[in-house]
């Protein structure tokens, strides 16, 4: 190929609009490829050139260092100008989001919190407004009062995993371990329970022991609202990596006719069946064909942890 002369400064053996092409190739490929692809594509062009004619592969190797290095240091400007608008947006919605939790938490704190702190202290103060107050009706007094305790209590914790700024747990979450407690409270509210465990559930990961203790909390709670007074089994057991959970209750004790159960789209339901599909885990809500209701539950041990 006969050598080309451009106004004498350019003397290659390549023709310019060639020579114009390569340097506008390689400056795209900097600019929108990889670091590894645009090394790549330098280090083939640089070796082609010198393959072709070593005695211009010097001045032909810096017109391609040239637009290869300005086109990288483009892309670079560009992908750091992308990473810190990137990082300012989600800094905006964690700011947002931590400003809207503490919205919520001032709202519970006034609303809620206060409400149920005046239960628990007109319930305390209720038996000595009147005389002759029966001693059954003071019992339950008092159970509201300590109810109402326990609500505020975990009100607390709620709120401050609002107002916490990366949303962690301030306090140790329930698990199995407080079975008992949890069964304690339901039998105090007037369900006839009867409860059976088997297994090693003192062993649980943190996840699958709340998940638990929050599905038997609920269901215990929806048997309390929709059938008081009833007979309610609840089992839980450990086999096989598989943690088994079942509520079943009865109609009233007193014959009459218990409320309609959850709808399948009830919040109750809906967020137990979440809490056991976050876990892997598979829960179904049924009426019984004596009128009650059954709520059984598996979550897998080596699931997902979600704490």
């Amino acid at each position: 190929m006969a050598l080309v002369n451009v106004d004498g400064w350019l003397t290659v053996p390549y023709v310019p609009a060639g020579s114009v092409t390569a340097i506008v190739c390689v400056f795209t490929v900097a600019v929108r490829c990889s670091r590894d692809i645009t090394l790549g594509v330098g280090i083939i062009s640089i070796a082609g050139v010198w393959i072709k004619d070593p005695e211009t592969g010097a001045g032909a190797s810096v017109l391609l260092l040239l637009p290869l290095t300005v086109g990288y240091a483009i892309r670079v400007r560009q992908t750091s100008r992308r990473e810190l608008a990137e990082q300012e947006r989600r800094h905006l919605d964690a700011e947002a989001v931590l400003t809207e939790r503490q919205r919520i938490a001032r709202e519970l704190h006034d609303v809620v919190a206060h409400h149920m702190s005046m239960i628990a202290i007109q319930s305390e103060a209720a038996p000595y407004k009147a005389e002759g107050v029966p001693d059954e009706t003071r019992q339950d007094l008092a159970e509201i009062r300590s109810t109402a305790l326990d609500a505020l209590t975990e009100m607390r914790r709620i709120l401050g995993v609002l107002r916490a700024e990366d949303g962690a747990e301030i306090a140790p979450q329930p698990s199995l371990e407080r079975l008992d407690e949890l069964i304690g409270n339901a039998r105090a509210a007037g369900l006839d329970v009867d409860a059976r465990t088997s297994g090693d559930l003192a062993g649980l990961p943190p996840g699958v022991g709340l998940t638990a203790y929050r599905i038997l909390q609920e269901a215990l709670s929806n048997a309390m609202r929709h059938a008081p007074g009833s007979r309610v089994g609840v089992e839980v057991s450990l086999d096989d990596g598989i943690v088994w959970l079942g509520v079943v209750n009865g109609p009233p004790r007193d014959g009459r006719a218990a409320d309609a159960p959850l709808p399948s789209g009830g919040h109750g339901l809906l967020g137990m069946r979440e809490r056991a599909a976050a876990l892997d885990g598979e829960l179904t809500a049924r009426p019984t064909p004596e009128g009650g209701f059954a709520v059984t539950a598996t979550l897998p041990v080596k699931a997902r942890d979600v704490t």
